[in-house]
């Protein structure tokens, strides 16, 4: 009997790591679950965030590109023919001086438009940076379990 009691006793202290391991095990995963649960709804928030933070320099390329391809040509070669007119300039003189000046407003929206880029963060700055703790935590929690088991 003696025996018997000490089998038994022996068989519940031969359970309980295995027990805990999976008890550990489950919640590890839970733990994983979750953090990538809330991965997903903080990528998405960030995505939409920078969707909206890219309208402004969206609208500049369109508003340099809409003067470049459709208004300029129009104005400068009215211009090309005013100094012709009024300037006594010959026409290629007069043409060559119209493109300058549209190089040069196209120019300066494209450098708008750069500009306002560079001043916005990085895109999904927050998203990267949780990920990067996240991942540092589930490193550290192996790590953990790795000495318990």
């Amino acid at each position: 009997m003696v025996f018997q009691t000490n089998a038994v006793e022996q068989s519940k202290v031969d359970e309980a790591p295995l027990q805990s391991a999976a008890r550990n095990t489950t919640d590890f995963t839970e733990d994983i679950f979750v953090l990538a649960e809330l991965q997903s709804q903080l990528l998405l928030l960030e995505t939409r965030d920078w969707c909206r933070s890219q309208s402004s320099p969206a609208m500049f390329f369109v508003a340099a590109w809409l003067i470049a391809a459709g208004l300029i040509p129009i104005a400068l070669l009215a211009f090309s023919a005013a100094l012709v007119e009024f300037a006594a300039f010959s026409m290629t003189l007069a043409l060559v001086i119209s493109l300058i000046i549209g190089l040069c407003l196209s120019g300066a929206l494209l450098a708008a438009a750069r500009l306002t880029f560079n001043k916005q963060q990085a895109p999904f700055l927050r998203s990267s940076n949780e990920w990067k703790a996240n991942v540092r935590w589930l490193r550290n929690m192996v790590r953990r379990q790795g000495r318990r088991w």
